[in-house]
């Protein structure tokens, strides 16, 4: 998602790309900057089709640990409070719910 991000900046103008990079790290279970890192005993390829039908492949084992990570989650909870984040983390983890409810 960060490479997506920085590699594609016309996509990105007026967004909180931060935002963006926490809620999909989060929603996937990747922003848990208070827990010790792990690394992936099983790594796998995820290749992901983008808007612009581009197809971008990650080996789980390249990821690596986000050290940024932290100092984002504590400058989002800054800019928009504790519960403004963990609100805007709900609504994204509700909606893939209904979309999966709904079948797609």
């Amino acid at each position: 998602m960060q490479n997506w991000l920085t590699t594609h900046p016309d996509h990105t103008q007026g967004l909180d790309t931060d935002l963006i990079l926490h809620l999909v790290a989060s929603h996937h279970g990747h922003a848990r900057p208070l827990l010790p890192p792990m690394t992936d005993p099983d790594p796998i390829d995820v290749t992901c089709l983008m808007p612009d039908q581009q197809h971008i492949t990650v080996n789980s084992a390249t990821m690596g640990t986000d050290w940024t990570g932290p100092d984002r989650f504590y400058a989002l909870n800054r800019r928009y409070g504790p519960w403004g984040l963990a609100l805007l983390e709900a609504v994204v983890r509700l909606a893939d719910m209904a979309c999966s409810e709904e079948g797609s």
